[in-house]
């Protein structure tokens, strides 16, 4: 079972996610210059935090060889990306902060097969990736 307050704030995280996309969508008159560049730019703070996420994992749970390089150099990827959709911008922007966030998934679904993660870990992030890929989807229409 996935823990209340795990599952309260990383719902709390999507928030901005469905917010702007209602602002975007709905052409709501806020004072918010851009929000399409707006989400990109929470989606790239979003997958830094995740690659964080990962990187103390790894730290945590991996000894110092080839396995701790191939999780460090995977946890570094996901903050990457999102600093890439922030110079690509638009539809490509788009695009490769979804990639971000299905990399970033992946890596999670590996954490957790290692069982390097709590049980529940996976659930609640795969519920949250699918919810933040559904509305960055929603904003290219």
């Amino acid at each position: 079972m996935i823990p209340t307050s795990a599952l309260v704030f990383g719902c709390t995280g999507v928030l901005p996610f469905v917010l702007l996309t209602l602002i975007n969508v709905l052409n709501i008159n806020f004072p918010i210059p851009n929000p399409m560049f707006a989400i990109l730019a929470y989606g790239a703070t979003i997958l830094s935090f995740i690659g964080g996420i990962q990187w103390g994992i790894i730290i945590h749970k991996t000894k110092i060889g080839r396995n701790l390089w191939m999780g460090l150099g995977t946890s570094v990827f996901p903050p990457l990306l999102g600093w890439s959709s922030l110079l690509a911008s638009g539809l490509t922007g788009y695009i490769i902060l979804i990639c971000g966030f299905l990399f970033a998934l992946i890596v999670d679904h590996k954490l957790a097969n290692l069982n390097l993660t709590p049980t529940w870990y996976f659930r609640l992030r795969s519920f949250l990736t699918l919810a933040v890929v559904a509305v960055l989807i929603i904003n290219w229409f």
